[in-house]
């Protein structure tokens, strides 16, 4: 119970301090990305997990002096093979798989720096969602595959509103038990109105 109350007063306390604070560049702004990022295709080949690109669109809110959430979406295309019914000889599609999800950034600079606006971000970055793959019915995987994953986000305005971003996370980011395939890179463009 005192653990509880003490994690209450300490969201209370944290709220307070930063919603009392007048300059802020976060609270009140819209964050747009466009970006890149690479994902295991949940194929071996030659003892080496094949990789597929991954373009999504992310746009966040800030809702405190620290804290931006939002959701995001994107598009991929997985390489899927399937055997015949004799095993002889198998064919492969690619099937459209979209992404999608909510996601939080927690930034840390305004708890260091006390500035109204500085060209740097950075972030610790927490996404939950998912992928739906249109394979057949009968393939593996097929529907609804959960994702998930915090990391580290970096952005440098080189204009006011206009800037560069990455992300590297860590967490769930692929549809098969791959053991050795559990970070992600995202790159791209960040706007910020």
């Amino acid at each position: 119970m005192k653990r509880f109350l003490f994690i209450t007063f300490f969201i209370y306390a944290v709220f307070n301090i930063t919603a009392g604070q007048d300059s802020s560049y976060i609270r009140n702004r819209w964050n747009i990305k466009v970006g890149y990022a690479r994902y295991s295709s949940g194929t071996k080949v030659n003892d080496k997990w094949q990789k597929t690109g991954n373009l999504f669109l992310e746009g966040n809110y800030g809702i405190l002096n620290f804290l931006e959430t939002g959701i995001y979406m994107g598009y991929s295309c997985f390489e899927f093979y399937s055997v015949d019914v004799n095993g002889t000889s198998y064919s492969s599609e690619n099937y459209f798989t979209p992404f999608y999800g909510i996601n939080a950034n927690f930034h840390v600079l305004p708890f260091i720096i006390k500035e109204s606006d500085f060209r740097f971000d950075l972030y610790l970055a927490v996404k939950y969602g998912g992928k739906y793959f249109t394979t057949p019915a009968n393939a593996s995987p097929h529907g609804h595959k959960s994702e998930y994953g915090l990391g580290l986000g970096f952005s440098f305005y080189l204009f006011n509103h206009i800037g560069l971003y990455a992300e590297y996370g860590y967490g769930k980011y692929h549809f098969r038990e791959v053991k050795k395939d559990n970070t992600k890179f995202r790159y791209g463009l960040t706007f910020k109105f």
